[in-house]
Formats: C-alpha cells, structure tokens, sequence
C-alpha cells in the first residue's frame, strides 16, 4: 500500500472500483460547494470511512499533493473533491474556538470514545517523548474523527486570555497533531523523540499588604473619634458591615467586659478539624454585647441579637472588579484580568485586618523535542490520562501506573500543583494534606447529610488518590465491621452516594469553577478524575450460588419426580 500516493492517483482508482464508487458517490452528492448540506456531508463522511475498505479509507484520507501555483493542477481539484471544505465549515457566521469543538465532543458519547482512542493513538507522550501509539494505530484513530465536528476548523484569535492555552493546545491536537502528520509521511515508521528539556520554575514575588480598620468606639458612646492613622495607599480596606448592629460582634477571643454599663454572653460553637470554609464559622465565638440603663443616660436602640451572617469581614476593593467579601478568620485567592499567572492570597486575620499577598508562577513551558506545551495547555499521557503543563511540569490526573493498585471502591484522583503548594505554605501555613480536609469540607457543604468521608489513598509527585468510604451514625467505617456480602452492598452505597458529589467536584476542579479556583486550598488541585470500580449488584439467590453439588442435586431431584409424576399419570389413563 502505497501512503505517498497523490489525490489524482487515489480518486482514480476509487471510481474504478464499484465498491469504493458506491460509497463515494454520496460524498460528492452531498459536499458539493455549490449545494453544500454540511450534516449531511459529514454523515457521508463519516459512513465512507466506517463502512469502505481499510485500503481505500487509508488512500484518500492520506493523499498528498505538492504545492503548486496552478489552480487547474488535477491533484489539488481531487484533493478538494475528496476532502471536501463544505464538511470543515461551520454554518455560524463566527469561526468556533478549538476546545469548543473538543467540549461539544465529549458531549456525545460516540463521538467522545473516538475522540479519547484519537488522543490515546496519536498524541505525544511527554514522559517517553514518543507517540502514545504506532503510526497503524494513529491512522485509524484518525479515520474514525474525519466527518465529525472535531474536523471543523477553528481558531483561537480573540479567545478569553484565561482560555487561549487550553484552546491552543486543542489546536495542536487536532490541526497541528505531529505524530498525525509522521504517520501519514513515513508510514509505518516513526521517529523517536527525544527526552524532554524542562524549563525549571522560578521563585514567586511576593508582595504584601496589610491594613488596620479603624478602632470602632464603644456602643454606649454617644460620638466616636477616629484614631489618627494614615489613609492605606492601596484600595484595600477592611469595615464592619453596614447592616451590623453596633452591640454584636465575632471574635476568636474569649469577651472581656470594656464598661460596666454591659454584660456579656457567649456562646461557643465546636471547633472543625478541617480547614474552614467560606459557608463555615464554626471555628469563631459568637459574642453578643447587650447595652443596658446607664445612671446618666439610656440606650437609643433596642437590644441586639445575634446575627446568622458574619458580624464581621473585611473588603478588598480592587477596580473595576467587584468588591471581594472575606469573613474575619477565612481567606480567598483572588485573580486578576491583567495578570492571569498571578493572584492575591487575602486573609482577614482577628481584628478585621486583612492581609494580602501577591504570588506569580512562572509561565514555564513544558518542552520536549517533538512537542511544545505552552504553561496552562492540555497535553496527553499514556497510562495517566489527561495532563497540564504548569510552571514547566506536566501535572496529570493519575499517577504512574506503579504507585498505586486499586481495588473495588470509588476514588477520586487528583492532580495538583506543587509549585503552588510551596508558594501558599508560607502564607497560610498548610500544605497538600490540609487541602484534602479542605475537600472533605467542601463535600460536606455541598451535601451537609452525606456519610461519604475522604481518606487518602496513595501519595506521588503532584498526585493524590483519595478513596470515598461510609461511616455510620456512630462514624465508625462500616467496612471493616462486614463480611463479603455485606461489603457488596456497602460497595452500592458508597457508589450511590459518593459517586455522584465526586464527579461535581471534579467537574469544578476541571473547568476551574470560583468555589475551587478562589479556594486558598482547593486551587492547588488543577485536574482530576473519577473512578468508579463497584461490581454490577447480583439478584441471583445466594443458595443457587453458593453450593454448585447441591444445586446439581436438586435439580436431579425435581427431574425424578417429574418423570415419576409422568409415569403414574400414564398408567392410570
């Protein structure tokens, strides 16, 4: 078979053919530019490729033509006529970005297998630098993508700055994939990369800006005198909130009675174990001041109660940006427009006063001699599923094959960043495993009635396996108080109530949804995956299966007795 083979030479010899002419002639019929019906080209398309012989899918898909200046040359006329524009163009009048066609995609589940044995055939592998599969293989992969929406053409020219990696990287798949274009030039034979080149990551700058509220007078005061600070030259400010009531206030300090016209109440909320989150103000003391009759003067205001929403926080104003609201005691990482590779860690610390710091990682690209990856593009590999080039390090959904074995559970697997783990420790103090109690936070005020807790599965470089278990009404692991039956039905449980939440946060983590992104913590994870390993449940009944001689057994038994039945009814007639 001959994959040099031009456009002119591979129509020639389909037409000849009354097979590959039954099948083409809907193509033509179809994917005329003068009569262009984009569905029903594509549709004819694809049935060409699926339903013709290898041999003639192979010539057409990957016939060549030389270039030339003459508009009339044979080869080029058989190469539109055979790869039709009709079919790569998209009825809206705007060009569609190319990781839009990726996401339309995987919308449809047939088309989302074709696109996952594509990337799997012809990607790069950015551990071993080779192609993920052998030129064969590609071909094929590359077959069964040809007629659907993946061959559209797009663009990324006025993508959304924080999109324009991940669209570029798409592009690359599909338009400028290099192990495509080695498989249809060499054939069966490929070139081996070479091991990558890493760009090493840089330290981040940090910035730091801090401010003071004004000290508030005491609620008996009549007047209150603002003490004599300078004005913060950034637009950071940290205030109690207009709708507060001057006598209520939250601390994380036990109350102390400032005059002896007010008594004081408290109540003491039990502190969580994991790192708190914005919808959580467990960890606080609730302090509630009630004015009473001064000999000289009597209160103006009813007595106050206590309020569900935090009494206090702090603001950071940064425009044209909207106004971010951080409770005292929690914290937020903030992005800006102008600076996608950085962001601001505020942190309302006691007293309102809020603490920012600045932190940029490198836009590293990841490199390797047959691909580049720019910082923030997809990237693929064999074995690890779906990867990131980040600051000049391919984080992945799983890890290596090696560090880890599964076994019949639900697992979520987590890829995240170390170099944000080295940038936010020393501002926050909390490391990889405070963000998984951050996510087992996070599962809980999303649904505050499950049973499903997280708990580490396995550890690597920039990878984490967490495992979702059922803990009963006294939170001790069911599992280990079941035999096997019983760990069966545990097993559906743990599917029907874990599985679901699992593939919402990792949906979020994937399309970088706020409640993620905006995390101090939780923005450490950048990818992730859900895997589902729980047996179909069984009806049969357990007697049947349990004693295979028995089972023979009965069943001899219920036969002699039918004949038997059968005898005695044939002698009586």
């Amino acid at each position: 078979m001959n994959f040099q083979s031009t456009c002119a030479e591979a129509l020639e010899m389909c037409t000849g053919d009354p097979d590959c002419q039954r099948s083409l002639n809907p193509v033509l019929q179809h994917c005329d530019m003068n009569r262009c019906h984009r569905h029903q080209c594509m549709k004819s398309l694809q049935n060409f490729y699926r339903s013709n012989d290898l041999k003639w899918s192979v010539e057409i898909a990957f016939c060549l033509c030389k270039k030339t200046s003459d508009s009339q040359d044979s080869c080029l006329a058989a190469q539109k006529t055979l790869h039709p524009v009709c079919a790569q163009q998209d009825e809206s009048a705007t060009i569609p970005t190319c990781h839009s066609l990726a996401e339309k995609c995987k919308a449809d589940q047939n088309c989302r297998l074709r696109l996952e044995q594509f990337e799997q055939a012809c990607a790069v592998d950015s551990v071993t630098k080779e192609c993920t599969g052998p030129p064969s293989e590609c071909r094929i992969a590359m077959l069964g993508i040809l007629g659907t929406v993946l061959r559209s053409n797009c663009a990324c020219n006025g993508t959304d700055f924080s999109q324009l990696y991940e669209c570029m990287g798409w592009q690359r798949v599909l338009w400028f994939n290099p192990c495509f274009h080695a498989a249809k030039l060499r054939g069966d034979a490929i070139q081996e990369l070479s091991p990558t080149t890493r760009g090493a990551r840089g330290d981040a700058t940090t910035r730091t800006t801090t401010t003071t509220p004004t000290p508030a007078a005491a609620p008996t005061t009549p007047t209150t005198t603002a003490s004599p600070s300078t004005a913060p030259a950034a637009p950071t400010t940290a205030r109690a909130p207009p709708s507060e009531a001057p006598t209520t206030r939250l601390t994380t300090a036990a109350p102390t009675t400032t005059t002896p016209t007010t008594t004081t109440s408290t109540t003491t909320t039990q502190r969580p174990t994991s790192a708190s989150t914005e919808s959580e103000l467990e960890n606080m003391i609730l302090v509630t001041t009630t004015p009473t009759e001064a000999p000289t003067e009597a209160p103006t205001e009813p007595t106050s109660t206590a309020s569900t929403l935090p009494p206090r926080y702090c603001v950071v104003q940064r425009p044209p940006q909207k106004d971010q609201y951080i409770p005292e005691g929690e914290g937020k990482r903030l992005y800006r427009d102008s600076e996608p590779d950085c962001s601001e860690v505020c942190q309302c610390t006691d007293g309102e006063v809020l603490v920012c710091n600045t932190v940029c990682v490198q836009r590293t690209p990841c490199k390797t001699d047959f691909a580049f990856y720019n910082h923030a593009a997809p990237s693929y590999q064999a074995f690890r599923g779906s990867c990131l080039c980040y600051s000049g390090r391919f984080i992945c959904m799983r890890p290596i094959p090696d560090a880890y074995k599964l076994s019949p559970g639900v697992y979520i697997f987590l890829g995240y960043s170390q170099a944000d783990e080295e940038l936010l420790k020393p501002i926050v103090g909390m490391d990889i495993r405070d963000a998984v109690a951050a996510l087992q936070a996070h599962l809980k005020s999303m649904n505050p009635n499950t049973n499903c807790v997280l708990s580490i599965f396995s550890m690597a470089m920039e990878n984490v396996v967490l495992v979702a278990k059922i803990v009963d009404s006294n939170s001790s692991l069911i599992r280990s108080q079941n035999k096997q039956r019983q760990n069966s039905n545990l097993l559906q449980q743990e599917k029907n109530e874990c599985a679901e939440p699992l593939k919402d946060i990792s949906s979020r983590i994937n399309s970088r949804d706020p409640s993620v992104h905006s995390h101090v913590l939780l923005s450490m994870f950048k990818i992730s995956e859900v895997e589902v390993m729980v047996p179909p449940s069984s009806h049969a009944s357990p007697t049947l299966n349990s004693n295979p001689q028995l089972n023979l057994t009965l069943v001899l038994s219920f036969l002699t007795l039918f004949l038997y039945s059968n005898s005695i009814s044939f002698r009586i007639t």
